[in-house]
């Protein structure tokens, strides 16, 4: 059995960071307020669709997971230097898609949606 490179597994890691910045852009994710929006019979209202890992009340949305859920606070505050600048409603969305420090933005990224899940598991 041929053993792998190191690279090969940063390059899967890689490539795992990229997709989950896509599906972010795209907005297929897992959050509240997609999973709300498919509910079968008949999708939740977007105000019932609450971040279930805070006591806000707040609606589960991308701007909530990334810029305001206490949940993911210390997150937020071991990225934000990488990042380089502050995250706010107004450039969330640009610096999604266009910032100069993508690689920053998808570790970020993966990293509150990996904490999401295991915080949510643990909740089970």
């Amino acid at each position: 059995m041929k053993k792998r490179s190191s690279s090969s597994g940063q390059n899967g890691q890689l490539v795992h960071w990229w997709q989950s910045l896509s599906r972010f852009r795209c907005s297929n994710h897992r959050l509240e307020v997609e999973c709300g929006r498919h509910a079968k019979p008949e999708s939740v209202p977007r105000r019932d669709r609450i971040c279930r890992l805070c006591s806000l009340g707040a609606v589960e949305d991308e701007d909530h997971l990334l810029l305001v859920c206490p949940a993911h606070h210390d997150i937020r505050c071991k990225f934000s230097p990488q990042l380089g600048k502050q995250l706010t409603p107004c450039n969330l969305l640009p610096e999604l898609m266009h910032s100069a420090n993508q690689k920053a933005i998808a570790l970020y990224l993966v990293s509150c949606l990996d904490n999401r899940s295991v915080l949510l598991k643990s909740t089970m």
